[in-house]
């Protein structure tokens, strides 16, 4: 309920606004994708048809409105078990509004509220300053598969240069995380527990300590999936801050603040109540050969704030840009994401990105229990190599490219793919996904939650 509280409040504003409205503008967008999925073998079909609704209210009012609707099935779904927005294979459904927002223009100040996508950040695809919506990694696209949320955005213009945003969020939407990524988690922090109890009986020298160690997980031991924050008084809604000067010395430069909470889940228990908790199971254990008490590891999405800085110029005939994100959550892990790339055009109109990312972990909980237990790490540092290049031909066709590649390991993803372009707004894309990651297959890295191994088809029309 309290998610659509400000889409209400917009829709009740638009129809008591006393102006007449003028001429109402609507584009879409009809789509069908057929993947070949590398892994299991399948084919897998998407159809969408995607609408766009603005409409003006006077000079300084309007209306927009982005209502998506698909329909996911693949080789072995059932015609009576399809439901429009369901995601195959995953947990949830895709949102119906996208977007959905009314704006009201002052003179030095515009106003936006509902569900909206704020972009922030220069990067090409991977905006470490981007902070605001969440990623649906589970999305068809995760690169582009940003998140709405509901929430009130203030643009104030000190001048045609200068401007200060303010966003106020009012509810905290999480990542959506492939589910094979999400058993890796649980299977990794399962594995964590399980070792730490064995090495305990071990210890104190139980003869057998895999029996009971095998009890207590199973009857003793549970594990608590992440739930999304409630937004229940006036302090909790997340507040972001951006500041941006245009045109300094020919650079576009922005710094931003965010106080929120984080997209992904972390492990909120304190771990050391926990094993003793299980010390304490164990003990019942070995004295009366079972115990009825409980013991669960809890993950959640914790208070974060972040502060960042993005800039973007030219030099010479060389797009350049740069983000930096610096990120600290309530129990002081860390989080550092750095980009630096470039673009050029060349004389026969190939356009190229040259990019890299990192990623740097620090202080983490999970990466320091794990590693104490003879574990590797649950969250890597992360160093990308991403290019991108596209180049037309017969002046309507154009070929494209990605790659993304782990400067650090044999991992990458190659993504080859044309664009034809047949006619009165009908587009054909051919493409495939190519990856390298069997050594971190189930990994928590990035670059293993934006693709998979698929071949695709996908035919376009725009009206």
């Amino acid at each position: 309920m309290k998610k659509t509280i400000v889409l209400l409040v917009a829709l009740v504003m638009i129809f008591a606004l006393p102006v007449s409205a003028q001429e109402y503008d609507l584009d879409g967008e009809v789509s069908q994708k057929v993947n070949y999925l590398n892994d299991s073998e399948t084919f897998e079909g998407l159809t969408e048809l995607n609408l766009e609704f603005s409409k003006d209210f006077g000079f300084d009012k309007s209306i927009y409105l982005n209502p998506v609707f698909k329909l996911n099935y693949d080789e072995n779904s059932e015609i009576d078990d399809l439901s429009l927005n369901d995601k195959l294979g995953e947990n949830g459904e895709y949102d119906f509004l996208k977007e959905a927002y009314f704006n009201y223009y002052l003179e030095n100040t515009d106003l936006t509220v509902g569900r909206q996508i704020i972009d922030w950040g220069s990067a090409y695809e991977l905006n470490p300053t981007d902070v605001i919506n969440p990623r649906d990694f589970t999305a068809e696209d995760p690169t582009s598969g940003e998140l709405g949320v509901t929430s009130l955005k203030a643009d104030y213009y000190f001048d045609y240069q200068t401007s200060l945003t303010g966003v106020m969020v009012g509810e905290h939407r999480p990542s959506p995380i492939p589910s094979s990524i999400q058993n890796t988690v649980n299977g990794k922090a399962e594995g964590m527990i399980e070792t730490s109890v064995y090495n305990s009986l071990r210890e104190k020298g139980v003869s057998k300590p895999e029996t009971i160690t095998n009890n207590i997980m199973e009857k003793n031991f549970s594990i608590n999936d992440a739930e999304e924050r409630e937004m229940e008084d006036i302090s909790d809604p997340e507040i972001d801050l951006q500041f941006t000067r245009r045109n300094f010395k020919g650079y576009d430069l922005s710094v931003n603040y965010f106080k929120g909470y984080g997209d992904l889940p972390l492990i909120t228990s304190d771990y050391e109540e926990l094993m003793k908790d299980l010390e304490t199971i164990a003990e019942e254990y070995l004295k009366n050969g079972s115990s009825t008490k409980k013991a669960s590891l809890d993950f959640g999405y914790k208070e974060t704030q972040s502060l960042g800085f993005s800039g973007r110029g030219s030099l010479a005939d060389i797009g350049v840009w740069s983000e930096i994100n610096y990120n600290q959550n309530e129990d002081d892990e860390k989080k550092l994401d750095v980009v630096i790339g470039g673009d050029y055009t060349f004389e026969n109109n190939f356009y190229s990105v040259v990019q890299i990312f990192h990623r740097d972990y620090k202080d983490y909980e999970i990466n320091e229990i794990l590693e104490a237990n003879g574990k590797e790490k649950l969250l890597k540092d992360e160093n990308y190599l991403i290019l991108h290049g596209e180049l037309p031909f017969r002046s309507i066709h154009t070929l494209k490219g990605d790659i993304i590649t782990d400067i650090e390991s044999d991992s990458y993803m190659v993504n080859p793919s044309a664009e034809f372009s047949l006619g009165n707004n009908y587009n054909l894309d051919l493409g495939a996904v190519f990856m390298n990651d069997d050594n971190n297959k189930d990994s928590f890295s990035t670059l293993n939650m934006l693709a998979e191994e698929k071949a695709y088809v996908e035919f376009t029309w725009n009206f």
